[in-house]
């Protein structure tokens, strides 16, 4: 079966061009063990001395990008995958693994110790960033097409109605209450965009809200 390998690049030396072009890969000493992420875990130094690591994501599907936070990388296993992973920045150590209930988590957005993402499928997740405990998660409706955005407490998502209807709600981030959630003429597939106390999006008929 083929794997993705999430890939990490840290500069490390002083006084080098971050914007000079990466000289080839030399391997180098693991500093973890390989049981600990995986057996195609890897290390490598740049010919500048750049450092980073490699770990391989199951299932050999595209990925989203990770979130990052306070040291940790946030991602899910692509399209098709159940699975939602936390890892550890400096290392590529895998801290904690979520099974969702169904597939295709995208990329998610963390705050306030919380980290939050969809799957493509239908439902909402909001897990404990430290340990991977859920808080909630919410059924909205199938395809969710957007990731989600975070603000000041709150969660902007976009969903589908069973009517044929669109909608953007504002959920509460610690247990998911629906604080408000209005109809939108048009489908919603990107993520909105929070700012001063205002929500941007933006829809596939073309239309700037």
């Amino acid at each position: 079966m083929r794997k993705l390998a999430l890939l990490l690049m840290v500069l490390t030396a002083c006084g080098q061009d971050p914007g000079k072009a990466p000289g080839p890969l030399q391997p180098v000493a693991l500093p973890y063990s390989p049981e600990q992420v995986g057996p195609d875990a890897g290390a490598f130094t740049t010919k500048e001395g750049r450092k980073g690591w490699k770990i391989a994501i199951p299932g050999g599907r595209p990925l989203t990008g990770p979130a990052v936070h306070d040291g940790k990388l946030f991602l899910g296993g692509g399209f098709g995958s159940t699975e939602f992973y936390c890892v550890e920045a400096a290392t590529g150590k895998i801290l904690w693994e979520y099974k969702t209930g169904d597939d295709g988590p995208t990329a998610a957005v963390v705050e306030d110790g919380y980290v939050v993402f969809n799957t493509e499928s239908c439902t909402i997740y909001t897990l404990e960033t430290a340990t991977g405990k859920p808080v909630w998660s919410k059924w909205l409706g199938d395809p969710l097409l957007s990731q989600p955005a975070v603000a000041a407490g709150r969660v902007y998502m976009a969903y589908p109605g069973k009517d044929g209807s669109h909608h953007l709600a504002c959920l509460a981030l610690k247990d998911g209450k629906e604080l408000w959630d209005d109809p939108i003429a048009g489908d919603i597939i990107a993520a909105p965009v929070i700012h001063d106390g205002s929500v941007y999006l933006t829809t596939l008929d073309g239309t700037l809200y």
